[in-house]
């Protein structure tokens, strides 16, 4: 759902302003996302808050505050500040700082590659990027038709769908 379009800080930009995702996933896992492209910031800014059943991990908000963690498990009271920074001593990490999205365009792409000359099989294989891309279009697809609840199809081949068979969700 989202904020009425046009965008109010900017009425020549068709989409709302603040847009939030609510989805339940498979095992049981709800997920939010918050974005806001086109409210204005000082500078380009990414912010990522996950938080999950075993801890915590949230990137700086600004420049001079650190990020935080926090593990469940580890017998911690409260979360902890973590500098999360690049270093360029890391083997192929020196374009990631301004490949986009806080650099984390990056780390799918090198993993993509790495996998690519070792043979290995990447972490996100065509099936997880389609339903990733999946989830984002039926998001915007939920807003234009008043926040209804969408099911997100499963490309997976699998006992519901033979591979090469087109979804049917």
């Amino acid at each position: 759902m989202g904020s009425r379009s046009p965008s109010y800080a900017h009425p020549d930009f068709p989409i709302s302003d603040p847009e939030v995702a609510l989805m339940k996933l498979s095992k049981d896992t709800v997920y939010r996302q918050l974005n806001a492209f086109s409210t204005p910031t000082p500078q380009p800014w990414h912010w990522y808050h996950l938080v999950g059943t075993k801890g915590q991990v949230e990137t700086e908000r600004i420049a001079v505050a650190d990020g935080l963690w926090y593990l469940a498990d580890n017998y911690m009271t409260t979360r902890m500040p973590m500098r999360w920074e690049f270093s360029h001593y890391q083997p192929g990490v020196r374009g990631a700082a301004s490949s986009g999205h806080g650099g984390l365009d990056f780390c799918p792409i090198y993993d993509f590659i790495q996998c690519v000359r070792n043979g290995e099989t990447p972490v996100v294989d065509v099936y997880r990027a389609a339903n990733v891309a999946a989830a984002a279009a039926m998001a915007g697809l939920s807003v234009e038709n008043g926040s209804q609840p969408m099911k997100v199809p499963d490309f997976k081949p699998g006992p519901h769908r033979p591979m090469g068979e087109q979804s049917r969700d």
